[in-house]
């Protein structure tokens, strides 16, 4: 299509899906925090996968994002939101069940 003399795109929105324990998650993140990672989750819609995103280690199709010293882990086909915490080391990631997002 074209708008002006110039080509353009229409921006598609991907869906995100939040886990209801996640949700739990996000209420209970200090007020600054939520309103960072709110923000981050909303603009995820608009582009999945941002410069800073990287993969899991191990987890293919698993991805995380940095916001701070806290965590976003999703998963790759549908950015499923799977978890959000501050990450104290690799145990962060102990009690995710990763097989479910392979």
């Amino acid at each position: 299509m074209r708008k002006n003399g110039t080509l353009w795109r229409r921006r598609v929105k991907y869906k995100i899906e939040i886990d209801g324990d996640v949700r739990k998650q996000i209420k209970r993140l200090p007020g600054n925090v939520k309103q960072r990672i709110i923000r981050f989750i909303n603009d995820l819609a608009d582009n999945p996968r941002p410069s800073q995103a990287k993969h899991l280690r191990d987890h293919p199709n698993v991805w995380q994002h940095r916001i701070g010293n806290w965590r976003i882990v999703d998963d790759y086909l549908y950015i499923t939101i799977i978890k959000i915490g501050k990450k104290h080391g690799p145990e962060f990631y102990d009690d995710i069940d990763f097989e479910d997002y392979e």
